[in-house]
Protein backbone atom coordinates (compact mmCIF):
# COMPACT_ATOMS: atom_id res chain seq x y z
CA UNK A 1 0.00 0.00 0.00
CA UNK A 2 1.29 3.58 -0.88
CA UNK A 3 0.89 6.85 0.58
CA UNK A 4 0.45 9.83 -1.65
CA UNK A 5 2.00 13.07 -0.45
CA UNK A 6 0.10 16.22 -1.64
CA UNK A 7 2.55 18.69 -2.87
CA UNK A 8 2.16 22.47 -3.60
CA UNK A 9 4.00 24.17 -6.14
CA UNK A 10 6.28 21.42 -5.86
CA UNK A 11 7.24 21.93 -2.25
CA UNK A 12 5.65 19.23 0.49
CA UNK A 13 3.48 20.61 2.83
CA UNK A 14 4.52 21.26 6.55
CA UNK A 15 4.32 24.10 9.54
CA UNK A 16 6.00 27.32 9.21
CA UNK A 17 7.96 28.73 11.67
CA UNK A 18 5.55 31.33 12.82
CA UNK A 19 3.47 28.16 13.52
CA UNK A 20 5.42 26.44 15.67
CA UNK A 21 6.36 29.71 17.52
CA UNK A 22 2.81 29.83 17.97
CA UNK A 23 2.36 26.52 19.42
CA UNK A 24 5.15 26.42 21.95
CA UNK A 25 3.82 29.96 23.04
CA UNK A 26 0.31 28.21 23.84
CA UNK A 27 2.05 25.08 25.10
CA UNK A 28 4.19 27.14 27.54
CA UNK A 29 0.91 29.60 28.48
CA UNK A 30 -0.74 26.65 29.00
CA UNK A 31 1.62 25.20 31.34
CA UNK A 32 2.11 28.55 33.43
CA UNK A 33 -1.38 28.93 34.02
CA UNK A 34 -1.83 25.14 35.44
CA UNK A 35 1.94 25.39 37.36
CA UNK A 36 0.12 28.21 38.91
CA UNK A 37 -3.37 26.36 39.58
CA UNK A 38 -1.36 23.71 40.97
CA UNK A 39 0.35 26.02 43.53
CA UNK A 40 -2.27 28.04 44.38
CA UNK A 41 -4.27 24.89 45.32
CA UNK A 42 -1.50 23.69 47.61
CA UNK A 43 -0.91 26.80 49.44
CA UNK A 44 -4.72 26.95 49.92
CA UNK A 45 -4.44 23.45 51.34
CA UNK A 46 -1.41 23.90 53.60
CA UNK A 47 -3.17 27.23 54.93
CA UNK A 48 -6.26 25.40 55.71
CA UNK A 49 -4.63 22.50 57.27
CA UNK A 50 -2.26 24.61 59.52
CA UNK A 51 -5.25 25.99 60.47
CA UNK A 52 -6.86 23.14 61.24
CA UNK A 53 -3.91 22.03 63.15
CA UNK A 54 -3.05 25.22 65.06
CA UNK A 55 -7.00 25.05 66.42
CA UNK A 56 -7.32 21.04 66.57
CA UNK A 57 -6.24 21.22 70.92
CA UNK A 58 -8.76 24.02 71.66
CA UNK A 59 -11.40 21.61 69.29
CA UNK A 60 -10.34 18.87 71.06
CA UNK A 61 -10.84 20.60 74.87
CA UNK A 62 -14.13 22.20 73.97
CA UNK A 63 -15.87 18.89 72.48
CA UNK A 64 -13.98 17.48 75.91
CA UNK A 65 -15.92 20.25 77.69
CA UNK A 66 -19.22 20.09 76.37
CA UNK A 67 -19.45 16.58 76.80
CA UNK A 68 -18.73 16.08 80.35
CA UNK A 69 -21.08 19.49 81.28
CA UNK A 70 -24.01 17.91 79.79
CA UNK A 71 -23.62 15.01 82.23
CA UNK A 72 -24.03 17.36 85.08
CA UNK A 73 -26.50 16.36 87.81
CA UNK A 74 -28.58 17.16 91.01
CA UNK A 75 -29.57 13.82 92.15
CA UNK A 76 -33.11 16.31 93.05
CA UNK A 77 -35.57 14.82 94.68
CA UNK A 78 -38.59 16.16 96.85
CA UNK A 79 -38.74 16.28 100.79
CA UNK A 80 -41.12 17.92 103.33
CA UNK A 81 -40.22 21.63 104.37
CA UNK A 82 -41.35 22.83 107.94
CA UNK A 83 -41.86 25.59 109.88
CA UNK A 84 -41.75 26.65 113.53
CA UNK A 85 -45.17 26.71 114.89
CA UNK A 86 -45.64 27.49 118.05
CA UNK A 87 -42.18 25.65 119.53
CA UNK A 88 -42.56 22.81 117.36
CA UNK A 89 -41.87 21.51 113.42
CA UNK A 90 -44.61 21.44 111.50
CA UNK A 91 -44.18 20.28 107.53
CA UNK A 92 -45.64 22.64 105.60
CA UNK A 93 -44.85 22.23 101.80
CA UNK A 94 -42.51 19.63 99.66
CA UNK A 95 -39.82 21.51 98.12
CA UNK A 96 -37.06 19.99 95.76
CA UNK A 97 -33.71 19.06 97.67
CA UNK A 98 -30.23 18.41 96.39
CA UNK A 99 -26.62 17.49 98.39
CA UNK A 100 -25.14 18.50 94.60
CA UNK A 101 -24.18 21.78 93.44
CA UNK A 102 -23.96 23.43 90.13
CA UNK A 103 -22.93 27.18 90.10
CA UNK A 104 -21.16 28.88 87.10
CA UNK A 105 -20.28 32.58 86.23
CA UNK A 106 -17.41 35.43 86.72
CA UNK A 107 -14.29 33.38 87.52
CA UNK A 108 -13.44 36.47 89.81
CA UNK A 109 -16.18 35.76 91.87
CA UNK A 110 -16.34 31.68 92.07
CA UNK A 111 -12.67 31.54 92.98
CA UNK A 112 -10.53 35.01 92.86
CA UNK A 113 -7.12 34.89 91.60
CA UNK A 114 -5.37 37.68 89.12
CA UNK A 115 -4.48 34.84 86.81
CA UNK A 116 -7.80 33.84 86.02
CA UNK A 117 -9.99 35.54 83.78
CA UNK A 118 -14.20 35.39 82.29
CA UNK A 119 -16.10 32.58 83.49
CA UNK A 120 -15.65 29.19 85.80
CA UNK A 121 -17.82 26.21 86.00
CA UNK A 122 -18.45 23.94 88.73
CA UNK A 123 -20.51 20.64 88.90
CA UNK A 124 -21.39 16.99 89.58
CA UNK A 125 -21.21 14.56 87.45
CA UNK A 126 -20.53 10.43 87.78
CA UNK A 127 -17.57 10.14 85.96
CA UNK A 128 -15.52 7.68 88.07
CA UNK A 129 -12.73 9.23 88.73
CA UNK A 130 -11.22 7.73 91.85
CA UNK A 131 -7.69 7.67 93.59
CA UNK A 132 -8.28 3.85 94.88
CA UNK A 133 -8.03 2.65 91.06
CA UNK A 134 -7.68 -1.34 92.96
CA UNK A 135 -10.11 -1.06 95.06
CA UNK A 136 -12.91 1.52 93.30
CA UNK A 137 -11.48 1.81 89.64
CA UNK A 138 -14.63 -0.88 88.60
CA UNK A 139 -17.17 1.70 90.24
CA UNK A 140 -17.27 3.84 86.62
CA UNK A 141 -20.26 5.68 87.77
CA UNK A 142 -18.95 7.25 91.02
CA UNK A 143 -19.62 11.11 91.75
CA UNK A 144 -17.23 13.64 91.24
CA UNK A 145 -16.90 17.05 91.42
CA UNK A 146 -15.86 19.02 87.94
CA UNK A 147 -15.11 22.63 86.74
CA UNK A 148 -13.46 24.65 84.02
CA UNK A 149 -11.93 28.01 84.13
CA UNK A 150 -9.78 29.46 82.26
CA UNK A 151 -6.03 30.87 83.87
CA UNK A 152 -2.85 32.15 82.39
CA UNK A 153 0.51 31.14 83.38
CA UNK A 154 3.54 29.39 82.86
CA UNK A 155 4.02 25.67 81.77
CA UNK A 156 6.94 24.76 84.94
CA UNK A 157 4.23 22.55 86.63
CA UNK A 158 2.98 21.20 83.65
CA UNK A 159 5.78 19.64 81.85
CA UNK A 160 7.52 16.71 82.89
CA UNK A 161 10.73 16.55 84.73
CA UNK A 162 13.49 15.49 82.12
CA UNK A 163 12.12 18.81 80.19
CA UNK A 164 12.53 21.30 83.20
CA UNK A 165 15.66 23.73 81.97
CA UNK A 166 15.99 22.52 78.70
CA UNK A 167 12.97 24.26 76.84
CA UNK A 168 12.56 27.73 77.01
CA UNK A 169 9.43 28.64 79.39
CA UNK A 170 6.06 29.69 77.81
CA UNK A 171 2.88 31.69 79.51
CA UNK A 172 -0.15 31.29 78.07
CA UNK A 173 -3.99 31.44 79.02
CA UNK A 174 -5.17 27.58 79.59
CA UNK A 175 -8.29 26.19 79.23
CA UNK A 176 -8.09 24.16 82.93
CA UNK A 177 -9.96 20.87 84.12
CA UNK A 178 -10.76 20.93 87.93
CA UNK A 179 -11.22 16.80 88.47
CA UNK A 180 -11.82 16.09 92.25
CA UNK A 181 -11.68 12.08 93.06
CA UNK A 182 -15.01 10.76 94.19
CA UNK A 183 -12.94 10.14 97.85
CA UNK A 184 -12.27 13.97 97.97
CA UNK A 185 -15.58 15.36 97.29
CA UNK A 186 -16.48 17.67 100.22
CA UNK A 187 -19.88 19.22 98.70
CA UNK A 188 -21.91 16.60 101.20
CA UNK A 189 -19.98 18.60 104.05
CA UNK A 190 -22.63 21.67 103.39
CA UNK A 191 -25.68 21.94 104.84
CA UNK A 192 -28.25 21.39 101.67
CA UNK A 193 -30.88 23.08 104.10
CA UNK A 194 -28.82 26.13 104.48
CA UNK A 195 -29.61 29.62 105.63
CA UNK A 196 -32.28 31.49 102.70
CA UNK A 197 -29.80 33.78 102.41
CA UNK A 198 -26.05 34.77 100.83
CA UNK A 199 -23.78 33.90 102.84
CA UNK A 200 -19.38 34.47 102.40
CA UNK A 201 -17.19 32.40 100.36
CA UNK A 202 -17.42 29.43 102.66
CA UNK A 203 -20.33 27.88 100.49
CA UNK A 204 -17.98 27.61 97.69
CA UNK A 205 -15.21 25.63 99.66
CA UNK A 206 -16.76 22.24 97.77
CA UNK A 207 -14.56 23.03 94.67
CA UNK A 208 -12.46 26.43 95.96
CA UNK A 209 -10.39 24.18 98.43
CA UNK A 210 -8.80 22.01 95.57
CA UNK A 211 -8.09 24.74 93.22
CA UNK A 212 -5.96 26.59 96.41
CA UNK A 213 -4.31 23.38 97.34
CA UNK A 214 -0.26 22.92 96.06
CA UNK A 215 -0.89 19.46 94.69
CA UNK A 216 -4.48 20.32 93.20
CA UNK A 217 -6.30 18.17 91.13
CA UNK A 218 -6.09 20.48 87.67
CA UNK A 219 -5.04 19.80 84.54
CA UNK A 220 -4.66 22.10 81.01
CA UNK A 221 -6.64 20.55 77.90
CA UNK A 222 -6.51 23.52 75.80
CA UNK A 223 -3.51 26.11 75.07
CA UNK A 224 -3.78 29.79 73.75
CA UNK A 225 -7.09 30.61 75.43
CA UNK A 226 -8.58 33.72 75.96
CA UNK A 227 -11.78 33.85 77.00
CA UNK A 228 -14.65 30.96 78.49
CA UNK A 229 -18.00 32.26 78.25
CA UNK A 230 -20.59 30.04 80.60
CA UNK A 231 -24.39 31.47 79.39
CA UNK A 232 -27.04 29.03 81.28
CA UNK A 233 -30.23 29.66 79.38
CA UNK A 234 -33.78 28.52 79.13
CA UNK A 235 -35.03 26.59 76.07
CA UNK A 236 -35.43 28.89 73.07
CA UNK A 237 -39.35 29.10 73.33
CA UNK A 238 -39.03 29.94 76.88
CA UNK A 239 -36.46 32.30 76.85
CA UNK A 240 -38.00 34.27 73.44
CA UNK A 241 -41.61 34.22 75.12
CA UNK A 242 -39.90 36.12 78.55
CA UNK A 243 -37.81 38.36 76.15
CA UNK A 244 -40.83 39.69 74.27
CA UNK A 245 -42.87 39.90 77.25
CA UNK A 246 -40.35 42.23 78.69
CA UNK A 247 -39.24 39.87 81.66
CA UNK A 248 -35.61 38.70 82.81
CA UNK A 249 -33.80 35.83 81.16
CA UNK A 250 -33.00 32.88 83.83
CA UNK A 251 -29.25 34.51 84.57
CA UNK A 252 -29.29 37.74 82.94
CA UNK A 253 -25.47 38.47 84.12
CA UNK A 254 -24.50 34.96 83.85
CA UNK A 255 -24.52 34.05 87.60
CA UNK A 256 -26.62 30.34 88.05
CA UNK A 257 -26.33 28.98 91.33
CA UNK A 258 -28.81 25.74 91.85
CA UNK A 259 -28.16 26.27 96.25
CA UNK A 260 -28.95 30.00 95.86
CA UNK A 261 -26.48 30.68 98.76
CA UNK A 262 -23.09 31.46 97.33
CA UNK A 263 -24.14 35.34 96.13
CA UNK A 264 -26.04 38.32 96.48
CA UNK A 265 -29.35 36.58 95.12
CA UNK A 266 -32.14 38.32 93.75
CA UNK A 267 -35.21 38.59 96.60
CA UNK A 268 -38.49 39.53 96.14
CA UNK A 269 -42.21 38.79 97.88
CA UNK A 270 -42.73 38.91 101.65
CA UNK A 271 -39.80 38.69 103.99
CA UNK A 272 -41.49 35.13 105.67
CA UNK A 273 -41.81 33.49 102.39
CA UNK A 274 -39.23 35.30 99.81
CA UNK A 275 -38.43 34.46 96.45
CA UNK A 276 -34.56 33.92 94.93
CA UNK A 277 -33.16 34.16 91.99
CA UNK A 278 -30.39 34.32 90.19
CA UNK A 279 -28.44 37.33 90.95
CA UNK A 280 -29.69 40.07 88.55
CA UNK A 281 -32.64 38.57 87.52
CA UNK A 282 -35.98 40.81 88.16
CA UNK A 283 -39.35 40.25 88.74
CA UNK A 284 -42.31 42.06 86.41
CA UNK A 285 -44.69 41.65 88.82
CA UNK A 286 -43.78 39.76 92.37
CA UNK A 287 -47.39 39.27 92.78
CA UNK A 288 -47.43 37.22 89.55
CA UNK A 289 -45.74 33.52 91.15
CA UNK A 290 -45.70 32.55 87.20
CA UNK A 291 -42.91 35.23 86.58
CA UNK A 292 -40.78 33.94 89.34
CA UNK A 293 -41.37 30.34 89.15
CA UNK A 294 -40.19 30.21 85.09
CA UNK A 295 -36.62 31.27 86.29
CA UNK A 296 -36.21 29.65 89.78
CA UNK A 297 -32.98 27.82 89.91
CA UNK A 298 -33.17 25.92 93.47
CA UNK A 299 -32.05 23.00 92.81
CA UNK A 300 -32.64 22.71 89.29
CA UNK A 301 -29.95 22.28 86.10
CA UNK A 302 -30.53 25.00 83.85
CA UNK A 303 -31.97 23.26 80.65
CA UNK A 304 -29.42 24.49 78.16
CA UNK A 305 -26.04 26.09 78.74
CA UNK A 306 -24.43 27.96 75.77
CA UNK A 307 -20.42 27.52 76.03
CA UNK A 308 -18.23 29.73 74.18
CA UNK A 309 -14.19 28.93 73.81
CA UNK A 310 -12.13 31.54 72.22
CA UNK A 311 -8.85 30.46 71.34
CA UNK A 312 -5.70 31.90 69.16
CA UNK A 313 -2.88 30.51 67.87
CA UNK A 314 0.35 29.49 68.23
CA UNK A 315 2.51 32.54 66.81
CA UNK A 316 -0.09 34.62 67.57
CA UNK A 317 0.40 33.89 71.40
CA UNK A 318 4.15 33.87 70.92
CA UNK A 319 4.07 37.19 69.93
CA UNK A 320 1.73 38.77 72.64
CA UNK A 321 3.93 37.08 75.01
CA UNK A 322 7.19 38.91 73.69
CA UNK A 323 5.83 41.90 73.84
CA UNK A 324 5.81 42.34 77.38
CA UNK A 325 4.53 41.26 81.40
CA UNK A 326 1.98 39.04 82.57
CA UNK A 327 -1.77 39.67 82.01
CA UNK A 328 -1.59 40.16 78.67
CA UNK A 329 -3.77 37.52 77.39
CA UNK A 330 -6.76 38.53 78.97
CA UNK A 331 -6.36 42.01 77.17
CA UNK A 332 -9.18 40.89 74.58
CA UNK A 333 -12.15 40.15 77.39
CA UNK A 334 -11.44 43.08 80.01
CA UNK A 335 -14.57 44.73 81.01
CA UNK A 336 -16.50 42.26 78.78
CA UNK A 337 -19.24 39.41 79.33
CA UNK A 338 -20.32 40.60 82.89
CA UNK A 339 -23.86 41.14 81.67
CA UNK A 340 -25.67 38.76 78.93
CA UNK A 341 -29.03 39.81 78.47
CA UNK A 342 -30.33 43.20 79.98
CA UNK A 343 -34.11 42.42 81.27
CA UNK A 344 -36.23 44.32 78.18
CA UNK A 345 -34.20 43.24 75.41
CA UNK A 346 -36.96 41.14 72.90
CA UNK A 347 -35.77 38.19 71.14
CA UNK A 348 -35.62 40.34 67.86
CA UNK A 349 -33.16 42.55 69.39
CA UNK A 350 -28.97 42.17 70.02
CA UNK A 351 -28.05 41.03 73.26
CA UNK A 352 -25.49 42.25 75.48
CA UNK A 353 -23.40 39.17 74.79
CA UNK A 354 -24.12 39.39 70.94
CA UNK A 355 -22.01 43.43 71.24
CA UNK A 356 -19.26 41.77 73.75
CA UNK A 357 -18.72 39.15 70.78
CA UNK A 358 -17.87 42.11 68.54
CA UNK A 359 -15.94 43.96 70.45
CA UNK A 360 -14.10 41.38 71.18
CA UNK A 361 -13.34 40.39 67.69
CA UNK A 362 -12.34 43.62 66.77
CA UNK A 363 -9.70 43.99 69.80
CA UNK A 364 -8.41 40.73 68.60
CA UNK A 365 -8.61 41.81 64.34
CA UNK A 366 -6.60 45.24 66.22
CA UNK A 367 -4.17 43.00 67.67
CA UNK A 368 -3.25 41.30 64.26
CA UNK A 369 -4.40 38.07 66.17
CA UNK A 370 -5.36 34.65 64.50
CA UNK A 371 -8.55 33.21 66.78
CA UNK A 372 -10.75 31.15 66.35
CA UNK A 373 -14.30 31.21 68.26
CA UNK A 374 -15.87 27.97 69.41
CA UNK A 375 -19.86 27.96 70.47
CA UNK A 376 -22.41 25.49 71.22
CA UNK A 377 -26.01 24.92 72.96
CA UNK A 378 -25.15 22.64 75.80
CA UNK A 379 -28.32 20.50 76.43
CA UNK A 380 -27.96 19.14 80.02
CA UNK A 381 -29.36 15.52 80.23
CA UNK A 382 -30.67 15.64 84.18
CA UNK A 383 -32.24 18.98 83.65
CA UNK A 384 -36.21 18.31 84.29
CA UNK A 385 -37.28 22.26 84.72
CA UNK A 386 -40.08 22.73 86.82
CA UNK A 387 -42.31 25.61 87.70
CA UNK A 388 -43.77 24.17 90.72
CA UNK A 389 -41.72 25.61 93.34
CA UNK A 390 -41.14 29.57 93.90
CA UNK A 391 -39.06 29.70 96.69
Amino acid sequence: MKTSKRKLGGAYLAFTLVELMVSTAIISLLMVILTTMVNQFSQTWRYASSKVEAFQAARDGFESMTRKLSQATLNTYWDLYYVNIGGRQAPKDFLRQSQLRFISGSIAKLAPDSNRFTHGVFFQAPLGVVEDRAGLGSMKNLLNTWGYFVEEGDDTLLRPSFLQGRVPIRRRGRLMELMQPAEAMSVYDLDPKGAPSPVTGDQLRWFRTALEGSSRPVRSIAENIVGLIIWPKLSAMDSNARRDLGRSPLSPNYTYDSSLLSFKSARFGSATSPIILNEGAKVTNPNDPTDAATINPKNQLPPIVQVTLVAIDEQSAARIEDRGASGNFHQFTDGLFQVACAPGTRSNQQTQYDSDIKTMEQRLVNAKVTYRIFTTNVLIRGAKWSVAQTK
